[in-house]
């Protein structure tokens, strides 16, 4: 499906592979991350927020390292009750883990710096533009043959990151990071790969 959806914007916008992005947040994170794996070649760059990569995928593209390497910009929150920060079960509101299972997101993280060959110590910059939120936005950046973008967001949840659009606190969710605007990094991201 992606594949065609890909390839029908293509077609109809005139885009070279060079001009094509995904992103996606929670389990379109998710699956930013999947095709970034099975469908590298369509795509020059990902961005995903709060979504790590499966424990024990199915076998396949998942299932093996990154084909190549990709420009992955990746948002994780330490709090996050559904997306767990260290691993575990997925959104296990009813304690048997239903969902599945994921790596941690510093793993998730490292899968991409080590296939994109940026292993080496990240230049870090903290955001804290609303300190009444739970802690900053610390981005750090790998460089490498390909560059991995991570944004460590302290104390954040699972609502993706924004200054605009504000999700309020739950137990589900836990808390939105209001220091940077997820759409607009994301941009940034990609608008510094074309």
């Amino acid at each position: 499906f992606l594949n065609a959806l890909i390839e029908q914007l293509r077609t109809a916008y005139g885009l070279p592979t060079s001009k094509v992005f995904m992103a996606g947040g929670s389990n379109g994170a998710q699956m930013t991350l999947s095709y970034a794996l099975a469908g590298p070649a369509n795509v020059a760059a990902v961005a995903s927020s709060n979504g790590n990569m499966a424990k024990s995928p199915k076998t396949g593209a998942c299932s093996a390292s990154p084909p190549r390497r990709l420009p992955v910009l990746m948002v994780h929150g330490t709090a996050d009750p559904a997306m767990p920060y260290a691993g575990g079960c997925v959104a296990n509101l009813g304690g048997n883990c239903t969902r599945g299972q994921v790596i941690s997101a510093e793993a998730t993280r490292d899968v991409w710096r080590q296939a994109n060959g940026a292993t080496g110590t990240p230049v870090e910059t903290v955001f804290n533009g609303d300190p009444s939120d739970a802690g900053p936005a610390n981005r750090l950046v790998y460089s490498g043959a390909s560059d991995v973008e991570w944004w460590r967001m302290d104390g954040a949840g699972h609502p993706v990151a924004s200054q605009t659009v504000l999700v309020p606190t739950t137990p589900e969710s836990g808390s939105q990071n209001r220091d940077v605007e997820f759409a607009e990094i994301a941009w940034a991201f990609f608008k510094s790969k074309l």
